[in-house]
């Protein structure tokens, strides 16, 4: 349960940095490219303990949930 929490503090605070550097609809717009980035940057940086690579394999997918979440809801 604690690793789901980190996961989407994790989560939420990769999201909104994404958003202050860039425009939120830029983020969304490209959110194959920053799927992958997060993907595979993500278990990188928490590369060293096995539940730094669970948090951050968890934060990708939620980030990757969201954003094609938010994607799906602005298209329509």
């Amino acid at each position: 349960m604690h690793i789901i929490t980190l996961a989407l503090i994790s989560a939420i605070g990769i999201i909104i940095l994404l958003s202050k550097v860039f425009k939120f609809r830029r983020v969304v717009r490209h959110h194959r490219a920053v799927d992958i980035l997060c993907t595979c940057g993500l278990p990188w940086l928490f590369f060293g303990s096995f539940s730094g690579m669970a948090t951050a394999i968890i934060a990708g997918v939620i980030i990757s949930a969201f954003l094609w979440i938010v994607n799906r809801l602005t298209v329509l």
